[in-house]
């Protein structure tokens, strides 16, 4: 629930909300939420479960039976420490131990080692942009 900084687990065949899971619900309630926005399960369910947090540039790991967080992903570039990157969605590799985030701003592709638990490349996905590029020099 994007703006409530929350997931829910659904019972499809009752059609009932089973639990909610707060992920960074902000303490002030007019400050802007973690804003959930994606959600991959491994394949088989039994391990981990990751949660794509855009307004915290954050990906959750999250045990999918208890609800707790095992550990979180930072996705800020390497070096920045001001948000902005936005991950919007999230893939696995086949072998489950690299995870890919796309990444809205700076428009590319984030990759996690997840046996490290942290941030292992960067691929960039289109042309540079302007706001990221150095500052023209003045004479």
């Amino acid at each position: 629930m994007w703006n409530a900084s929350t997931v829910a687990e659904l019972d499809l065949a009752r059609g009932k909300v089973i639990r909610k899971i707060e992920l960074g619900k902000p303490g002030i309630p007019l400050a802007g939420g973690s804003h959930p926005t994606a959600l991959l399960l491994n394949r088989d369910n039994s391990g981990v479960s990751f949660v794509a947090l855009t307004n915290r540039d954050q990906i959750v790991a999250l045990d999918p039976h208890s609800g707790k967080t095992l550990y979180t992903l930072s996705t800020k570039p390497a070096g920045q420490s001001y948000g902005g990157s936005d991950p919007q969605s999230l893939a696995l590799a086949l072998d489950e131990k690299t995870l890919f985030s796309r990444m809205q701003f700076p428009n590319s592709v984030s990759v996690f080692d997840l046996v490290a638990q942290r941030a292992s490349g960067l691929i960039p996905t289109s042309g540079t942009r302007p706001w990221l590029s150095p500052p023209p020099k003045t004479s």
